[in-house]
């Protein structure tokens, strides 16, 4: 009977790690998806920004033409 009662212990630690580790995972992996959206949103502005920056050079090209 104690022997049974150990064992069931054990289990219960062992699936209470389990779990406590899968909820570290998908907290860092949410943190990696947060960080990869901010780069890829970091990457349009620049580029939107960059195509701001050629079009209104050409505006001021063509306006000293």
């Amino acid at each position: 009977m104690r022997k049974e009662e150990e064992e069931e212990e054990e289990e219960e630690e062992e699936e209470e790690e389990e779990e406590e580790e899968e909820e570290l995972l998908s907290e860092s992996n949410e943190k990696e998806v947060k960080r990869k959206k901010g780069r890829k949103r970091k990457r349009i502005n620049d580029h939107d920004d960059e195509m701001k920056k050629q079009s209104s050079q050409y505006r001021q090209d063509k306006d000293e033409e």
